[in-house]
C-alpha cells in the first residue's frame, strides 16, 4: 500500500469491507468458508461489471 497501488489498495479494502460487514451480521468472526464465499462473491460481482461495461463502450470503467 505505501507503493501507492491504488487497485491493490481498494481490492483489500473492499474484502476487508465484506468480512466486517459478515462480523456485524453473523454469530462473532467469520469461518474461513465465509471469507472465502465473501471473496467469490466479490469476485463475480467485479467481472460481471467489467462484462456490462465492455458491451456499453466503457472502457474507462473497465
Amino acid at each position: 500500500m505505501k507503493a501507492k497501488d491504488e487497485v491493490r489498495t481498494r481490492t483489500l479494502r473492499s474484502i476487508r469491507s465484506e468480512i466486517l460487514k459478515k462480523e456485524k451480521e453473523g454469530k462473532g468472526a467469520p469461518t474461513d468458508e465465509d471469507v472465502v464465499s465473501a471473496i467469490s462473491r466479490l469476485l463475480k460481482q467485479r467481472q460481471d461489471s467489467i462484462e456490462q461495461f465492455e458491451k456499453a463502450g466503457r472502457d474507462d470503467l473497465v
